[in-house]
């Protein structure tokens, strides 16, 4: 238990930057310092979309819009300006114009949909106004009296609740990537695991693979009536998820801080 304890704490405090994530609201991040953050995958590759020119053609340090990876770690910014601008595609995006003494000024191409394209941490951390995480729920097409609202999927998770006049249960689409083939067997067997090292465990729950954008997935669902799984709610309330295990695929989840919130509007 006690090694467990001591990954999950490792893990959370490589996974402390979602926090830091702005998604749309650009503006929270106006005028502060945020560091560039290290990462695995950032460590290999280097990190993407900084370049030295406000046309955003040329790459900082690097190539093919990948800076190398010592040239940006652990360096502060000050984010100097934003606007938003519509990419070849028709996706909106962001120009961030990014200041630092030693690199000059910097242009960060900024996708909003997506954590990994912000490797910073912000210095104080986000303020997040009054009702951000909330009204971020949409509502979907009600049955009788019960409405439903899914949040926006984060990182191979949607979170869905209905109500009545109060909360009455929630439902967790989790995806995980599988590999390129499907496999012979039915697979069975869910754990997610949170920051303080409790865990939700459904032995027997079947996992279908399925077809994606990015190759195969095995995904889960779980339900949680607020008649039966107050334990489990509350988990998820008071803990970050970190860890998700479906079968024998696994991925550390990054956005712990956010499906928790998420948790807590649902539950109101």
């Amino acid at each position: 238990m006690k090694k467990l304890l001591l990954a999950v704490a490792f893990t959370v405090s490589m996974l402390a930057g979602a926090q830091n994530y702005p998604g749309e609201n650009i503006e929270l991040i106006a005028g502060k310092e945020i560091t560039v953050l290290h990462t695995d995958s950032n460590q290999k590759h280097g990190y993407q979309n900084f370049f030295t020119d406000e046309k955003m053609k040329k790459t900082y340090k690097g190539k093919q819009g990948f800076s190398d990876y010592a040239a940006l770690v652990g360096k502060t910014f000050k984010v100097a300006s934003y606007e938003p601008y519509t990419n070849n595609i028709g996706v909106k995006r962001y120009k961030v114009k990014l200041e630092n003494a030693e690199t000059g000024t910097l242009y960060l191409d900024y996708d909003t949909q997506y954590s990994h394209t912000f490797p910073f941490e912000v210095k104080g951390g986000l303020a997040y106004p009054e009702g951000f995480f909330c009204n971020k729920a949409a509502e979907k097409k009600s049955d009788n009296n019960d409405r439903r609202y899914d949040f926006p999927y984060i990182n191979g998770v949607l979170l869905s609740y209905y109500t009545a006049d109060t909360f009455q249960y929630m439902i967790f689409t989790i995806n995980v990537p599988a590999g390129k083939t499907f496999p012979a067997t039915l697979l069975k067997g869910a754990t997610l695991t949170f920051d303080n090292g409790e865990t939700i465990d459904r032995p027997e729950l079947v996992l279908p693979i399925n077809n994606s954008d990015n190759g195969l997935v095995a995904s889960a669902v779980f339900g949680l009536l607020a008649t039966k799984n107050e334990k489990e709610i509350n988990l998820f309330k008071n803990h970050q998820l970190v860890d998700i295990q479906l079968n024998k695929y696994t991925r550390k989840f990054k956005e712990g801080f956010t499906l928790q919130e998420y948790v807590k509007c649902a539950t109101k």
